[in-house]
């Protein structure tokens, strides 16, 4: 078949598959940036916000278990019996559990905090797991806190009366 073609039909003939061939090689290329497009543009929209959310309640845990180690401390028998250094514990313990909880609420339903969009996952294993992080924040973590506040303000109060003891006693003698 292209023996019996002329020169100039066998150049155009060519010219044309390759032109074919450029306009599928442009077309794959063309949806293949698209999909990697659309798959940055939700790593750097939905993902990455999870990410952040996830260090977030991260640090609220921490945050709170530093506080919880703090108001342990400052209720000890050999420490203060400043009662208002309870309450300031249990108000920056409180804007943890906050915290937490925001964030918690931003991965599993979505929401706005801070000025950045989160939206929710779509990732079941990943709601599951927040969902028995959060159970276990409010079931376990918040409870042992309370708890121990109750203790240390036990102690703060057993302080107090100590002190007036003893200050009764040295008038006294």
């Amino acid at each position: 078949m292209f023996k019996n073609m002329k020169l100039g039909s066998k150049i155009i003939a060519g010219f044309l598959l390759v032109v074919v061939l450029v306009a599928i090689a442009g077309t794959s290329g063309y949806w293949g940036v698209t999909k990697v497009g659309n798959a940055l543009h939700r790593v750097a929209n939905e993902e990455v916000q999870i990410l952040d959310a996830g260090s977030e309640m991260r640090l609220s845990v921490e945050t709170a278990k530093r506080i919880a180690e703090e108001l342990k401390n400052a209720t000890s028998a050999l420490a203060t019996d400043d009662v208002s250094l309870v309450d300031e514990l249990d108000k920056a313990f409180t804007a943890s559990v906050v915290t937490f909880d925001t964030y918690a609420d931003a991965i599993l339903s979505g929401a706005d905090v801070d000025g950045e969009t989160y939206i929710a996952t779509d990732n079941d294993k990943l709601a599951d797991f927040i969902k028995q992080a959060d159970d276990l924040h409010n079931d376990k973590f918040q409870p042992a806190f309370a708890a121990l506040k109750k203790a240390g303000l036990e102690l703060v109060a057993a302080k107090q009366e100590a002190t007036e003891a003893m200050e009764a006693m040295e008038r006294e003698s």
